[in-house]
Formats: C-alpha cells, sequence, structure tokens
C-alpha cells in the first residue's frame, strides 16, 4: 500500500467565510475525523495537488499537525474543495 507525509496545520476560524478565504489563498480546508474530537485543520493546495494528483482512497497519508502524526485515509477526492481525513486505527502486541 502506498504511503504519503503531508503536513497540515490547525485552523480555528470554522465558518464558511473563513474556508472560502483559505481557498482564495490556496489552502484546502479540512477535517481529521475519529474516535477524538474531529480536528480542524487545512493544507496547501498546489502541495496536496502536486502530490497526490492520482490519489486513491487506499493511499495511506501520514498527516504531520505540528508534532502529532495521523495515518489517515482521504474520503473524497473529487474536485478538492475539502479534504475529509480518516484516522487508521493501528493495533500493537
Amino acid at each position: 500500500m502506498e504511503r504519503q507525509t503531508l503536513e497540515a496545520y490547525k485552523r480555528t476560524e470554522l465558518k464558511t467565510g473563513a474556508a472560502n478565504r483559505l481557498r482564495r489563498d490556496g489552502w484546502i480546508p479540512g477535517i481529521v475525523y475519529g474516535s477524538h474530537k474531529p480536528k480542524t485543520v487545512s493544507v496547501k493546495q498546489n502541495e496536496f495537488e502536486k502530490r497526490f494528483h492520482s490519489i486513491s482512497e487506499n493511499t495511506i497519508i501520514t498527516l504531520k499537525i505540528g508534532k502529532e502524526k495521523h495515518d489517515v485515509l482521504v474520503k473524497d477526492s473529487r474536485k478538492i474543495q475539502s479534504v475529509d481525513l480518516l484516522p487508521i486505527s493501528t493495533f500493537t502486541k
């Protein structure tokens, strides 16, 4: 399975106007779901499109948010307006 790394940044403004400003400035708003409270993030559009121009829902992405790392899958990547990221649970013995 293919694995990639992507840097994301926390975002605090959550309204539609803020998301539209991000898009206008070359960012993609996103959200990381999981067993924790959803984390709102943004990623650089040009970096995402350059690195994931042929992304599938089977591509594991290590999403770096500051010092945190989350292994995620992209839920939907048609025309990139926003990105939903699903965490991958890992089990260790």
